[in-house]
């Protein structure tokens, strides 16, 4: 089944402009009655569990494979479901080394959408020559990274670690 029905220049049916991927990324599956070109939904293999209205979301834009036991994967199931989907999502915990890479690079892997702001873990150089993206969620922590120096600040002017440690002790 269809998720859009492209027309033209990659207005969609619905409206809307094209999507993020470019045509060229994706095969279409056929054409309708009209011409109009089909495409499935693009596929994505999500390496761990992510909250559940984040994998509706997904569930709505793509075709998901997700890892239903939440375990880290091995190295070559990692590789196999780069190679098979067209946008892999690690987290950060998942190391995205070369060899990972390249079955992507080798298979259907178009984008590497990491879940997480650091991408230390992905090896960029293997996928920029592989023509994969690498995208990853800037700007999320910053304010929790804010309240916590300012927490750590708060408490170090005000000896709260020491009062803490006191009180458990029932020194207080």
């Amino acid at each position: 089944m269809p998720c859009a029905l492209f027309r033209g220049e990659g207005e969609a049916e619905t409206g809307l402009p094209s999507p993020f991927f470019e045509f060229d990324d994706f095969e279409f599956d056929d054409e309708d009655e009209k011409g109009s070109r089909l495409m499935t939904k693009p596929t994505i293999f999500v390496t761990r569990r992510w909250p559940a209205a984040a994998e509706e979301a997904l569930a709505a834009h793509f075709d998901v494979t997700l890892n239903e036991d939440d375990r880290p994967l091995t190295k070559d199931e990692l590789a196999e479901g780069f190679a098979s989907h067209d946008v892999a999502a690690p987290t950060v915990s998942d190391v995205i080394d070369d060899e990972v890479v390249r079955a992507g690079g080798v298979g259907r892997c178009r984008m590497i959408a990491n879940y997480g702001v650091g991408v230390n873990h992905i090896d960029l150089s293997a996928a920029a020559s592989h023509g994969i993206t690498v995208s990853n969620t800037p700007g999320v922590l910053t304010d929790a990274t804010a309240d916590l120096t300012l927490t750590l600040m708060l408490m170090l002017c005000r000896r709260a670690g020491e009062g803490e440690r006191e009180l458990r002790a029932g020194e207080w």
